[in-house]
C-alpha cells in the first residue's frame, strides 16, 4: 500500500470480493464484507441481521 490512498485500496478490495463465487451459503458473508468495505453500514447491518436469523433457524440458503 506504499503511498496508496486507503479508499482506493478499499475500492479495489471490494471489486475483487465481488468477483469471487463463495457459493450460496457464503454469498451473504461476501455481500456483508463488500458493504462494510464500501461504507454501506445500513446494508451491512441488514445482512448481519439476516445471518443471525439464519443461524438461529439453522437453515441453509438454497438457490
Amino acid at each position: 500500500m506504499d503511498g496508496e490512498d486507503i479508499f482506493d485500496y478499499l475500492d479495489r478490495f471490494a471489486a475483487k470480493l465481488k468477483l469471487v463465487d463463495y457459493g450460496p451459503d457464503n454469498r451473504l458473508l461476501r455481500d456483508m464484507l463488500v458493504a462494510i468495505t464500501t461504507g454501506d453500514y445500513a446494508e451491512s447491518n441488514r445482512i448481519s441481521e439476516l445471518l443471525e436469523r439464519k443461524k438461529a433457524a439453522q437453515i441453509k440458503v438454497i438457490k
